[in-house]
């Protein structure tokens, strides 16, 4: 029984064992590249020796990462071998995750001889870091320009649209690369264009398409004083500004450079240079600072300034919020404001036709608004918004509202008359609120208002 059991064991563990197929196998040829915006694959030529002594049918696969085609079955007789192309297409998450290259394991599973794992690498690469767009230095007074494009991988590029947009020049061609071909193209230069431009470094717009996919990366090209004097200026930061101007002599003789930083009285306080100025003239309210070195060939002459504006950006701030602590401390809770127009009237009577517009900024209480006829007018009852009460004897109108909430709004207009024609300016009295704030009486006051009888034209204050 004992002996069954152990012979049980042993069979059990045996069936567990996977087989493993005694195979070479060596890369004849390769093309590792993959372009991200091209739907195709790398290939490989692999060369299969068959070591076992049986004839077999294989299949060649990937578990991750990457599909591998042909998937039908192969087969190698016994001590023989045989060249299979493969080719080797990432997954879209592959392609979207890596950049560079992509090593993967792949299997060689034979019918009956059983498994064989080795590994391969493929180079993801996008298209515009796959070509590399130059353009020669440009001297001034030159009528062409040098474009050289340079395939950077060992792929084979063919119907490759290149488009170059600059200061210098506009270029298209549709063109076939080969593998690490470079191809050199002379370019006209718009001259007009480049009349008045600067000496400096510039960029070119590259953009690549292959069918409807496009990929675009930015070049430069350098644009030469006479003299060879190329000039590179980079700022950087905003409370504490770095300028750094490079002037390079990338000429064949000694040539000198001048370097010139013009800064207005204010923040010429706050900066600070990598090397003392040789000269400053004050010109009004800017100051010029210009240093000057004679380059050899190859030679730079590097000026760094440093603006620091955190004293002046703080002081800003503060007054800022001085400000508004200030107007938040002087704001009314309530907003009284009057406003008078011109009324044509059937019998030829003056009239006025007055609007007092009440703006709560928040909860408020128990409001009363008064506002006081002009002397010789009279209010005409027949229209607008009727007051709570009138006084006659002090001609006062008077409105009394519960509550207003915050942001909300209450406008109440009326018309007064007069018998007797008013020449000139009249002035119409600010009208008063009194309300409740958190268990407090206050009161605020309208603007003025006056009216210009002869221009029939309403004027506030």
């Amino acid at each position: 029984m004992k002996k069954l059991v152990l012979y049980s064991v042993i069979i059990f563990l045996m069936s567990q064992i996977v087989l493993a197929a005694n195979l070479n196998v060596s890369i004849l040829e390769e093309n590792q590249t993959v372009i991200v915006e091209i739907d195709k694959p790398a290939t490989f030529t692999l060369s299969i020796k068959n070591n076992e002594p049986i004839t077999d049918s294989f299949e060649i696969f990937s578990l991750i990462g990457v599909s591998i085609f042909p998937k039908d079955l192969f087969q190698i007789s016994a001590s023989s071998t045989k060249e299979l192309e493969i080719e080797v297409f990432p997954h879209p998450e592959t392609k979207r995750d890596f950049r560079g290259f992509y090593s993967f394991e792949y299997q060689i599973k034979g019918q009956q001889t059983g498994f064989f794992k080795d590994t391969l690498a493929i180079k993801i690469v996008e298209l515009k870091d796959a070509i590399e767009v130059k353009t020669e230095n440009v001297n001034l007074g030159d009528q062409q320009a040098i474009l050289i494009i340079k395939n950077l991988e060992n792929y084979n590029f063919e119907n490759l649209t290149i488009t170059a947009e600059s200061f210098f020049f506009d270029f298209q061609e549709t063109l076939d690369l080969s593998l690490k071909e470079q191809k050199e193209f002379i370019v006209p230069i718009n001259v007009d264009r480049i009349k008045n431009l600067k000496a400096g470094e510039y960029e070119v717009g590259i953009t690549f398409q292959i069918d409807d996919k496009k990929s675009k990366q930015i070049s430069t090209v350098k644009y030469l004083e006479k003299g060879g004097i190329s000039v590179l200026t980079d700022t950087s930061g905003f409370i504490i500004r770095k300028k750094t101007i490079t002037k390079e002599n990338e000429g064949n003789i000694d040539t000198i450079a001048t370097t010139n930083i013009k800064k207005d009285v204010l923040s010429r306080l706050f900066t600070t240079y990598s090397e003392r100025p040789q000269t400053s003239e004050r010109k009004g309210l800017i100051v010029d600072y210009s240093w000057e070195k004679e380059l050899k060939p190859g030679e730079k002459l590097i000026i760094t300034s440093i603006t620091n504006y955190t004293f002046p950006f703080v002081l800003i701030i503060v007054v800022i919020f001085i400000i508004l602590i200030i107007r938040l401390l002087i704001r009314n809770d309530l907003i009284l404001q009057k406003r008078v127009s011109y009324v044509k009237t059937k019998g030829g009577e003056f009239a006025l036709k007055l609007r007092l517009r009440a703006k709560a900024r928040r909860p408020l209480t128990n409001i009363t608004i008064i506002d006081r006829l002009p002397r010789l007018t009279k209010l005409y009852e027949g229209f607008g918004s009727k007051p709570d009460k009138i006084d006659e004897q002090a001609r006062s109108l008077i409105w009394h509202l519960n509550k207003l909430n915050s942001g909300e709004e209450r406008v109440f207009t009326y018309i007064i008359y007069s018998k007797v024609n008013i020449i000139g300016r009249l002035e119409l009295p600010a009208a008063k609120a009194t309300f409740e704030k958190d268990g407090k009486h206050e009161h605020v006051y309208s603007n003025k208002a006056y009216f210009a009888a002869e221009t029939s034209e309403d004027v506030e204050e």
